[in-house]
């Protein structure tokens, strides 16, 4: 009797393979199907091939979408900048400065600002940068970056100014700014950075009213005339492609109430040249088509034909004029204060008072344009572009707003024609 202890271990039971003898067995092996894992091995390969070219695009176009962000931010910051440049330097131009905005620069890209006054020429370069600013020595440095490059930019910028003026018979300062107008930075004190002025948006008034005022108000025109034929507005032959805007067309469209408002805050002024005999003169009319005066060119006697208010405005303007303009400052125009409807005058309760929109016809040749002008005595002397008289078409010096209280250039430019005496009197004959 065996015990359990020595009793063999149990054997699992033989399998149909194990059954077999050894020759069936290896006879079987060598029919047996082999797998063929090659196609697994392709498809696995492919879609980490697929999965690879993926990444790469989603990268690509991660960068893409980073630098579309930043340079979206970019132009935010800088029409940010440009409009706090626009607020800051409105109270100049009560002060006889002419200002130029976003002009293009002969080398390419635009110039934020040219301004022409009294002190000479400023050329403005407007940031709205983000971050801390500081000068260390001879630069200028965003964090821990430089910013010579804008500074340069400002540099050559100057350089084409002065090249401009090479063939006008006078000393003209011409000077480099470049204004901050980061929350951070728009009040920062002025610090020169070589012939460059760096300063905070807001101290700009200040420092224009340090300068010395060496120019007249002639030289004044003659200076400004140049620099904007040189400084053509920025797009200028991109906006020459399309079609102009007609007079036709509505332009800021407004209610009765808000043009009798209009009417009582502005007059609306043309100039016109005349030749005879060797004579030549500059007559005024408002846009009723009533004679308001005349002045002589040549000898610069000046006749009025109105009086009350208007002889007080047509005398400022006739006495200002000349052929090529009215560099009339805006503090010189009388201050008139504005008729609200009922009698109520807002002068002396929101310094308000009586703006002249002037149009000066300009002919040379079939060429025919009126040139328009928005004098304020409280916002300021503007220049607004020119209709042109043959087809009617507007074409702004400035697009959007002339400043923060102000309407456009181009619906000041568009009420300028449509109120021409000169241009509706052609209508009427035309309906006769």
């Amino acid at each position: 009797m065996l015990l359990a202890a020595d009793r063999p271990e149990p054997r699992p039971p033989l399998t149909m393979f194990a059954r077999l003898r050894d020759g069936d067995r290896a006879r079987l092996k060598m029919e047996a199907p082999t797998v063929d894992n090659s196609s697994a091995m392709t498809a696995g390969d492919s879609a980490l091939e697929q999965a690879r070219q993926l990444s790469e695009v989603s990268e690509v176009l991660r960068r893409k979408s980073e630098w579309a962000s930043k340079r979206s931010a970019n132009f935010a910051a800088g029409a940010t900048g440009e409009r706090a440049l626009a607020e800051a330097f409105a109270p100049l131009t009560a002060k006889g400065w002419y200002p130029l905005y976003d002009r293009a620069s002969p080398s390419g890209g635009n110039i934020d600002l040219l301004v022409v006054g009294p002190a000479g020429v400023a050329v403005i370069d407007a940031k709205a940068w983000s971050g801390a600013v500081t000068i260390d020595g001879t630069r200028l440095l965003l964090g821990d970056r430089s910013r010579a490059k804008d500074m340069n930019g400002v540099r050559r910028q100057v350089a084409e100014v002065e090249a401009a003026l090479r063939d006008v018979q006078l000393k003209v300062t011409v000077r480099g700014f470049l204004a901050l107008a980061g929350e951070e930075d728009r009040n920062r004190r002025s610090e020169m950075i070589g012939s460059i002025r760096v300063l905070g948006v807001d101290q700009l008034a200040d420092q224009f009213c340090r300068f010395a005022r060496p120019l007249s108000a002639v030289e004044i025109e003659t200076v400004f005339r140049d620099i904007s034929r040189a400084f053509p507005p920025a797009g200028g032959a991109a906006r020459s492609k399309v079609p102009a805007v007609a007079t036709a067309d509505p332009v800021e469209p407004t209610s009765p109430r808000v043009e009798a408002l209009i009417a009582g805050y502005m007059r609306f002024y043309y100039l016109r040249p005349w030749r005879q005999g060797g004579k030549r003169r500059l007559y005024l009319k408002d846009d009723k088509g009533r004679d308001l005066g005349w002045k002589d060119t040549i000898g610069g006697e000046v006749s009025l034909t109105c009086s009350d208010d208007d002889a007080k405005l047509a005398k400022a303007v006739l006495n200002a004029a000349t052929e090529t303009g009215v560099p009339l400052a805006a503090e010189s125009l009388p201050r008139i204060p504005v008729t609200l409807l009922g009698g109520q005058l807002l002068g002396r309760v929101a310094r308000k008072y009586v703006a002249v929109l002037v149009g000066q016809e300009w002919r040379k040749g079939a060429t025919r344009r009126l040139y328009g002008r928005l004098i304020d005595p409280v916002e300021g002397h503007f220049e607004l572009g020119y209709v042109d008289l043959v087809t009617g078409d507007l074409h702004p010096a400035v697009e959007g707003g002339l400043n923060k209280n102000l309407g456009t250039g181009k619906g000041y430019l568009g009420r300028l024609a449509e109120r021409d005496p000169a241009r509706n009197s052609v209508r009427k004959s035309g309906a006769r």
